[in-house]
């Protein structure tokens, strides 16, 4: 690989490349390349030189993203941060149409808003999602502040969701509802989603027991309710799913949309590594059904069992006896 001297277009003064942005050539001179320190952006034939003479606004905003991520462009570019590297990422992980409107336009409701659900909220913020309400009564305690990345000692005391609220609307600019208080039966249910224009639930609560509560007034607050997430811990396993995009997915009164296991031996702990693990994985396939209407949660359970290191996608099996799910 050859180095070309850089080039007086690279100054940042003139909207170009950062200024220790180099073009090389491939040894058999049939590929050209902008590298900045180990990261090399290849293009075929002269493209790479025509983009060296002339500036990266020949590019379509997929390929200028790229040059963003590898943090080549002055910072006036014109890439808007953030935006084109999440079309990079949801091209890749969404090939196809997809409808960005439709995730953009989504109400997450985050109950639950701890370790994992602010995780998951952050994230999907950072993706591009736009409108969330946050839900949950805990208060932010000195031994939270290992795992909520939203948190510093001076919050201590504060409610976990106006704390979340402040975080998420100053780094990301964010629309959020903030409730500071556990939402339990039909009326509170149906009080939250009247507040929602296009609601998506995550149910991060630690508790297995009052996602089910909250599932089952979730069932009777609307005729027809709207998609969910369930994300947790079971026993040994982080846990994401299933994804209920449509009731016939799970149903939340046989027990198959919160699983509860009682286990003696190694229970998964709340830490920022599990919490991050599960949150990446859950917010991809959120990502996934709102922009295509599919996803590999749909009816399954995916587990990953920390002791061992395996995963599982388990389908959901609804009891035979269910008078709600069953004929």
């Amino acid at each position: 690989m050859t180095e070309h001297m850089q080039s007086p277009s690279t100054a940042c003064g003139q909207a170009q490349f950062r200024t220790d942005v180099r073009l090389v050539h491939a040894p058999d001179r049939k590929r050209t390349g902008l590298q900045r320190g180990i990261r090399v952006v290849w293009f075929p034939d002269n493209i790479g030189n025509l983009v060296w003479d002339h500036g990266p606004e020949l590019l379509g905003p997929e390929l200028r993203a790229v040059l963003d991520d590898a943090d080549m462009l002055c910072s006036n570019e014109g890439v808007r941060p953030g935006s084109d590297r999440n079309a990079v990422f949801l091209t890749a992980l969404c090939p196809g149409p997809r409808d960005l409107a439709r995730f953009k336009e989504t109400d997450f409701v985050i109950v639950g808003c701890g370790g994992l659900g602010s995780q998951i909220a952050i994230q999907l913020a950072a993706l591009g999602a736009r409108h969330f309400m946050l839900i949950d009564g805990d208060r932010i305690e000195a031994s939270n502040l290992n795992r909520l990345t939203f948190a510093t000692a001076a919050d201590i005391g504060l409610p976990k969701t106006e704390t979340l609220k402040g975080y998420l609307e100053l780094r990301f600019g964010v629309s959020v509802q903030a409730l500071s208080e556990f939402a339990t039966g039909a009326a509170a249910v149906q009080a939250i989603l009247q507040r929602t224009r296009l609601p998506f639930l995550v149910l991060a609560g630690d508790d297995a027991h009052l996602a089910r509560r909250f599932l089952r007034a979730h069932h009777a607050a609307v005729s027809a309710p709207p998609p969910y997430l369930h994300v947790g811990y079971v026993g040994a396993h982080c846990m994401a799913g299933p994804l209920v995009a449509v009731a016939e997915d799970a149903c939340p009164f046989c027990g198959s949309a919160a699983e509860i296991i009682a286990d003696a031996g190694f229970v998964a702990p709340s830490a920022l590594a599990n919490n991050a693990l599960i949150a990446g994985f859950a917010v991809s396939q959120i990502a996934i059904e709102r922009l295509t209407r599919r996803s590999v949660l749909s009816g399954h359970r995916w587990l990953f069992d920390l002791q061992t290191g395996r995963t599982q996608l388990r389908p959901i099996l609804k009891h035979p006896e269910c008078k709600v799910c069953q004929p």
